[in-house]
């Protein structure tokens, strides 16, 4: 209810609590007066509260000993945001306030729109600035800070900026950014965060900048037409909320329910906008958006974000260039663009290359740092030009840039840096002959590189697109390519230009084994958790695990396949061989599983113990990192038995984000796994169900979704499973069927239905927490019969029950009347 600068509309609020689905209300700057209601313990919805610069007062007696104006029920809902006039004098405040997370002084005479109040020498520091001086200062940080970046300021001559300068006027009108054409988005964002954005934040707040260039970024992509998370879609299903509630339930509105904790442009901190992550200080150092009706182009500004690390803007149909301007971003280490219809050139500033301007001496042009970029995904856009740039970015692990016109030829100093993983070149218009720097650097001559793809099959591409006609010579020479490509064609299987390279006799190779018979092996080891066309999905976390332990893996001298070939000398007797064999497929699975752990979770975003050469350093405190050449059971938050068998994964707060994998359940002697407060999403994998072991399941304050699959039930082991604070949905049935459980916390998720009788049979339950849930209905009364003893005259229940158990805390949604579940034995009731 946003009603705020109307200071003709006058009256009390009373009306207001009866609102009771209110979230917000912007009261603030009117003319409304009276008292403030008691009687707010109902609005349990309520986040933000302004009525600042109102005629509200409420008189406290000199012995202060009754109720303050703001009631105590108010308090007690922990609101985000709550401005009052409480400012002013300590001893006499015209409301006052205990809880006020703002203070206002209100201003004499009676609040007008044109009136600011004051800000009162309260802990929290306010703009105490007027609408119009509020507006100036916005737009005076943002032409200070993104001067160089919009496309105006890019068309701008230095001259006429530095004349004016020295005039001292501000620059020339066309270098500032398009403020005043209402279509453009930067209009509109700065129309939302001068006017609209219920954070407010002041033109020198440390995020402003930040907060400014995200929804820049939402209006320049077409926000309002996303599909999850936009703000339009907020509205959408704000207005159909009471009548589409089993739409909703269902998915059909966008309720943000598989994001991350908030829809974009919302009054929460950006760090919790949809698939935005911050780092410890609260700077943005991930965007990662795929597949979500992208349209636009991409803004320049989004350089400002100078900490970030990872852009990902994924299969949308994002037009124009590649802002050249992301060559400012020092931290990038991923630039994830695929599937676009991005035009241009890919820009040389990305590698710090900037052209001088005339008359200036390229020996006084300062040079760059070097980039950290490690990933670049461009595939599938309409790029053109060469790709002479991405020889120059040295620490360059993993390129796509297949789908593209791109022209020229292959460089050679792509193969110079000695990092390089995957490059994939097919269907575009490079030519000639794939550089020896490069086929050096493919696994089979003893380097990384392990997927090297490119038209390297002897079929052309006419202009109209007939490959019916073969050629003599293809279009790339490349003898040492892992997989060819005709332009119009599907892959061969194999390069057919020239035989493969030989292998060698001589034992230089890891586990001196053939190296396509140690992949193979390998691969029979991992192929029981991963299917083979993950294991070839290079983008995947699977893809990367399987190429990390494959290839880049420091230990891998260690796991090594055992041959079961009775024929093979060192296979020994048939018994013995399969032991063996076993035995090392289960190594390499133990550690290519938790590798996958470390990729399907933003592994690099991690605050602590990320892997080191991702251009970032984290701590890692009396332990090894991860993807370290270590033992695995040597890594941060890892525990093994003797055997070297994981058994304990532990991480909280990490900034963990992404998925569960299911390939978890390769770690068949694993007892805890417990990855709270981050931001997991998607389900729980069913194969959780595989881990026999298993007696913790610790995923608490996280964004996961889906049912709790029966699958659960499998692990016969478990005895805590702690949910909390999650989106999950469905009954609680296969609750009953877990029969060790003793600590069980699922609250704070959209669970429904009935408390299901078979809770009952759960004889050795202590803790079991449903409130803040849709769960309805009574408790059965075997539940009840679970209480170790009855209720005490401190619980928060009206009736004596239960009794002859171990259940000490039973938790649910038993306030009210009637109460959304009716239970006499409860130990807490929530409302």
């Amino acid at each position: 209810l946003d009603l705020n600068d109307n200071p003709d509309l006058t009256g009390g609020i009373d009306v207001l609590i009866q609102l009771t689905n209110l979230r917000y209300i912007f009261l603030h700057n009117t003319g409304v007066g009276g008292t403030v209601p008691l009687d707010w313990g109902g609005m349990t919805n309520l986040e933000q509260f302004t009525l600042y610069n109102t005629l509200l007062t409420g008189a406290i007696p000199p012995n202060g000993t009754v109720a303050p104006s703001i009631p105590s029920g108010l308090c007690s809902l922990s609101l985000d945001y709550l401005w009052a006039d409480c400012g002013g004098n300590p001893l006499n405040p015209t409301v006052e306030c205990g809880c006020c997370t703002q203070c206002y002084t209100p201003p004499t005479p009676s609040p007008t729109v044109s009136q600011v109040p004051t800000i009162s020498l309260m802990p929290t520091v306010e703009c105490n600035l007027g609408k119009k001086e509020r507006g100036d200062a916005i737009r005076e940080r943002l032409n200070a800070t993104l001067n160089g970046l919009t496309p105006a300021a890019e068309g701008a001559s230095e001259d006429a900026s530095e004349g004016a300068a020295e005039d001292g006027e501000a620059p020339d009108a066309e270098a500032d950014p398009p403020y005043d054409d209402p279509s453009d988005p930067r209009s509109r964002s700065l129309r939302w965060i001068d006017s609209v954005d219920a954070a407010a934040l002041c033109p020198d707040d440390p995020n402003f900048v930040q907060r400014y260039a995200l929804a820049l970024l939402y209006y320049s992509t077409g926000g309002d037409g996303w599909k999850r998370c936009s703000s339009a879609a907020a509205a959408a299903s704000a207005v159909a909320d009471t009548a589409t509630t089993a739409a909703a339930d269902d998915g059909v509105l966008d309720d943000c329910s598989e994001g991350e904790d908030a829809r974009f442009l919302s009054g929460e901190g950006e760090c919790g906008w949809y698939e935005v992550t911050c780092d410890l200080e609260g700077n943005v150092i991930s965007i990662n958006i795929e597949d979500n009706n992208l349209r636009g182009t991409i803004p320049p500004e989004i350089a400002s974000l100078s900490h970030l690390r990872k852009l990902a803007l994924e299969r949308g149909s994002l037009s124009g260039p590649i802002p050249s301007s992301l060559g400012l971003l020092r931290e990038l280490t991923e630039l994830d663009l695929d599937y676009n219809q991005l035009t241009g050139e890919i820009p040389p500033e990305l590698a710090g290359i900037t052209s001088v301007g005339e008359g200036v001496d390229p020996d006084d042009a300062q040079e760059a740092p070097p980039s950290k970029l490690s990933i670049v995904d461009l595939n599938h856009n309409l790029l053109t030009g060469g790709m002479d740039v991405l020889a120059e970015l040295p620490q360059l692990r993993f390129v796509q840039v297949h789908n593209n016109p791109l022209g020229g030829t292959v460089p050679e100093g792509l193969g110079w840096g000695g990092t390089l993983q995957t490059l994939t070149l097919q269907r575009t218009r490079l030519s000639g002959t794939m550089p020896p720097s490069i086929c050096a650097e493919v696994v089979s001559n003893g380097g990384r590189l392990a997927h090297l793809w490119a038209d390297c099959s002897s079929s052309p591409l006419d202009d109209d697109g007939d490959d019916s006609e073969p050629w003599d010579e293809p279009k790339i020479d490349c003898p040492c390519c892992t997989k060819c490509y005709s332009p119009t064609a599907a892959p061969t299987s194999s390069p057919t230009v020239s035989a493969m390279p030989s292998i060698s006799a001589a034992p230089t190779y890891i586990c001196n084994m053939d190296p396509e018979e140690r992949r193979i092996g390998m691969m029979n080891a991992v192929r029981p958790f991963t299917g083979a066309d993950a294991l070839e999905d290079i983008a995947s976390a699977q893809g990367n695990a399987w190429n990390w332990v494959l290839n880049d893996d420091g230990r891998a001298s260690s796991l090594c396949p055992v041959s079961t070939d009775p024929a093979d000398p060192a296979s020994g007797s048939a018994s013995s061989a399969s032991s063996a064999a076993a035995a090392a497929a289960a190594r390499i699975a133990q550690r290519y599983a938790i590798a996958t752990l470390y990729f399907s979770t933003g592994g690099d975003m991690w605050a602590l113990c990320a892997r080191d050469g991702i251009g970032r350093r984290t701590d890692c405190p009396g332990r090894e990192r991860f993807l370290s050449r270590a033992n695995e059971c040597n890594w941060a938050g890892v525990a093994c038995d003797d055997e070297g068998r994981i058994t304990r994964i532990e991480f909280e707060a990490n900034n963990i984000n992404g998925t569960l994998p299911s390939e978890v359940s390769a770690l068949s002697s694993l007892s805890v796994l417990s990855l709270e407060r981050g931001h997991l999403r998607g389900p729980l994998p069913p194969s959780l169900g595989q881990l026999k072991q298993l007696s913790k399941l610790d995923l608490d304050y996280n964004a996961l979704t889906g049912t709790l699959p029966a699958e659960l039930a499998m692990a016969t082991n478990l005895k805590t499973l702690d949910l909390n604070a999650n989106r999950l949905n469905g009954n609680l049935d296969v609750l009953g069927d877990m029969k060790r459980l003793v600590f069980v916390q699922v609250h704070a998720n959209g669970f429904n239905g009935t408390v299901p009788e078979s809770l009952g049979e759960l004889i050795d339950l202590e803790v079991l927490t449903f409130h803040r849930t849709r769960i309805s209905g009574p408790v059965p009364s075997s539940v009840c019969a679970l209480r170790s003893s009855p209720p005490s005259v401190g619980d928060d229940v009206d009736v004596d029950n239960g009794g002859g158990g171990k259940l000490e805390h039973l938790w649910a949604n038993c306030k009210g009347d009637p109460p959304q579940v009716d239970c006499p034995c409860c130990t807490k009731c929530a409302s």
